[in-house]
């Protein structure tokens, strides 16, 4: 192990040697290269004995047997004839290789439910390298082939059809491989991007192809803009429109970014077919109407009283019109009706493929989308208690890419370097500032008023609670109201005084512990003793650095209540992203409130500055070149002492500052623009 050999081929008396001739000459860059033979022995051609895991072995043979069953039942396939016995193997061996490159044990769960945590990057190298795909894809095929008078061994459309369940299933699982086998790795997507015609032709069969296309294209951007054409948007609009389902929403929603950034391209293609007037009957509509009175239960007359109400109409798949406020479906769906649930839930999907075909200011879609969805019915829906967390989270996404970040907003600079000296005031407060910066800030804000005010109250909510992310669904509205709170104030809607209120509010959310239950339990082994001194001492530094209590308010953690997790094994940072999410937005925010203070602070010291210099050197404001004089350092130290005494002074608050920033600095006025060097 771990040495060098030389190998001789007995039978024929030579050496073993390599050769440059690829193996793998399918691939685009061959890594695999052929082994020959010679008669006489070079001292180059050695060969290092690796040790390779048992695991690895094991997972091999197993690749290598499945590619082999596979390629016969294949074989079987052309031939035009599958026996029943070969359906049930090959349905045991398709389970088997979804719990493979999954690398999820066997536990009885349903295969197709198999959600991949951590991609497996050498088992999902084995099913290229060993040809599993390319026999997958076999199965994929062979059965639809035409076998003369006898015909094909089943047809695409008689899938459905109860006697053709097994080979329903079959397929179903064929596409789970594929779909597992692509996950974050970029090489195998390439590789089953090949045969994405073939795929294509077998979307809407109820065989997982459109959703194994999706997670392929998805976060791929070369890819999606590749194979994503008029076509595609159009057969999975009308599969929405056949199946009245979500999830075909959800597939068009997620062709339309890649790795959060949207592709125009694809954008366009969705918006044109999506929004065409011939396709407004798979859409739910939205308008306000004025409440009846008459129409409120005890329950709505316990919300805040509004002229208007939210309805939403839509036309099912037998063209029969209904219509109903939006609170009475979410009431109605919270009661166990079913029907009213799965229209909340189409409707959500809707509002998220909305969200996604306005991103990054797609103005094809903004421009149709905010006729119907206005400033005022999308903040009464986001507001609105009555309705379920996600609903709201979802009117919260759309408001920021339908209505907030888009023309003419555009993100503000915190921090401005460069003064002209005629700007600079000899006297400056925060209110001074506020109406220095931004004299149009006010327009901006009339427009958003209320959403401001949702957005601090909320906030505020938030903050007070005892355990503010106890509650998972409501974590998702969280996230998307701090998502919006940080647009706004990168585009300048919060004045100075209002992020100096926000910042209590924001740092008091950030510091808190998620779930104090967990954290004591972490405490304590499994069979109930303590851990050690070192484990205790990680611990108790884990709860500081995350602790509930400090200048933002008081509650005994003792008192707080928290369910015990089903699941105690399960990691809290993996049960929690959506929380890591907020927690950096909200840490995003707060870098850019100090930048704003840092500007504030800056244009206070040099108000100060110019304050004492003109009452110190009066003509020097007008000077004929606009250039201040030069000083030398010596000269520069003596003026700094008349302009401030108390510079030199330890206790000054403004010592360090001024210090540095002038002191050691050539201070010039040039066409009556001040430059700190």
């Amino acid at each position: 192990i771990n040495s060098y050999v030389r190998l001789r081929h007995l039978c024929t008396n030579t050496w073993i040697q390599s050769t440059n001739a690829p193996i793998d000459i399918d691939e685009e860059r061959p890594i695999r290269l052929m082994l020959g033979t010679c008669p006489t022995k070079e001292d180059k051609e050695a060969f290092a004995i690796v040790s390779v895991p048992v695991s690895e072995i094991r997972d091999l043979d197993f690749a290598n047997d499945a590619s082999y069953m596979l390629a016969n039942v294949v074989e079987k396939m052309n031939e035009g004839f599958l026996s029943q016995n070969d359906r049930r193997f090959v349905i045991q061996l398709l389970e088997d290789l979804v719990f493979f490159v999954s690398d999820v044990p066997n536990n009885g769960q349903n295969v197709l439910d198999i959600v991949i945590t951590k991609a497996n990057r050498e088992r999902q190298k084995l099913m290229r390298e060993q040809n599993i795909l390319k026999q997958i894809f076999g199965i994929l095929k062979a059965p639809f082939k035409e076998k003369g008078e006898e015909g094909p061994l089943v047809r695409l459309e008689e899938l459905s059809d109860q006697k053709n369940a097994p080979y329903q299933y079959m397929f179903r699982l064929c596409y789970r491989v594929l779909r597992h086998s692509q996950e974050d790795y970029r090489k195998n997507q390439e590789h089953i991007a090949k045969q994405f015609g073939m795929m294509q032709s077998q979307i809407g069969y109820d065989i997982l192809a459109e959703d194994t296309i999706t997670a392929l294209l998805h976060n791929n951007r070369k890819l999606l803009e590749k194979h994503i054409t008029k076509t595609e948007v159009e057969t999975f609009v009308s599969l929405v429109r056949k199946n009245r389902e979500p999830r075909f929403l959800d597939y068009l929603s997620d062709l339309c970014v890649s790795n959060h950034v949207a592709i125009p391209v694809t954008q366009e293609l969705i918006c044109k077919c999506v929004l065409d007037h011939k396709n407004t009957d798979i859409l739910i509509q939205t308008e306000l109407r004025p409440v009846k009175e008459m129409s409120q239960t005890h329950e709505y007359l316990s919300i805040e009283f509004s002229e208007e109400e939210v309805w939403l109409t839509w036309t099912d798949r037998n063209n029969d019109h209904h219509e109903k406020s939006i609170r009475q479906l979410a009431q109605e769906a919270r009661a166990g009706n079913a029907h009213d649930e799965n229209v909340l839930s189409y409707y959500r999907y809707q509002l998220k493929l909305f969200a996604r075909m306005c991103m990054d200011r797609q103005y094809l879609a903004i421009k149709e989308i905010s006729k119907q969805l206005g400033v005022e019915l999308i903040f009464l829906c986001m507001a609105d208690e009555m309705l379920p967390f996600d609903l709201r989270a979802s009117f919260c996404h759309l408001m920021l890419h339908v209505h907030v970040d888009r023309d003419p907003q555009e993100k503000v600079m915190p921090v401005k370097f460069a003064r002209l000296w005629t700007e600079i005031p000899t006297a400056i407060t925060i209110k001074d500032y506020d109406s220095n910066v931004n004299s149009s800030r006010d327009d901006k804000k009339n427009k958003f008023a209320s959403t401001m005010e949702f957005v601090e109250d909320y906030l505020n909510n938030v903050v007070s609670e005892a355990v503010p992310f106890a509650n998972e669904e409501k974590n998702k509205l969280t996230f998307e109201v701090v998502s919006l709170a940080h647009n706004l104030i990168y585009f300048g809607f919060y004045s100075f005084s209002e992020l100096l209120r926000l910042t209590r509010t924001l740092l008091g959310i950030i510091d808190c512990v998620q779930n104090p239950q967990l954290m004591m339990q972490a405490m304590y082994n499994e069979d109930g003793t303590g851990r050690s001194i070192h484990g205790v001492g990680q611990m108790m530094s884990t709860m500081m650095l995350s602790r509930k209590q400090s200048i933002f308010g008081s509650s005994n953690m003792n008192a707080v209540v928290v369910p015990e997790p089903a699941d105690r094994g399960r990691n809290i940072e993996n049960e929690n992203i959506v929380v890591m999410e907020t927690k950096l937005k909200i840490l995003e925010i707060l870098q850019f409130i100090l930048n704003v203070r840092l500007d504030y602070r800056i244009s206070y010291l040099l108000s100060v500055f110019k304050k004492e210099f003109v009452e110190v050197f009066p003509m020097q404001d007008s000077a004929a070149d606009g250039t201040a004089p030069a000083f030398d350092s010596t000269s520069k130290l003596q003026l700094l002492l008349v302009l401030f005494p108390s510079l030199f002074d330890l206790k000054s608050e403004f010592f360090f500052c001024l210090h540095f920033a002038l002191a050691f600095s050539i201070v010039l006025k040039v066409n009556g623009c001040l430059i700190i060097k």
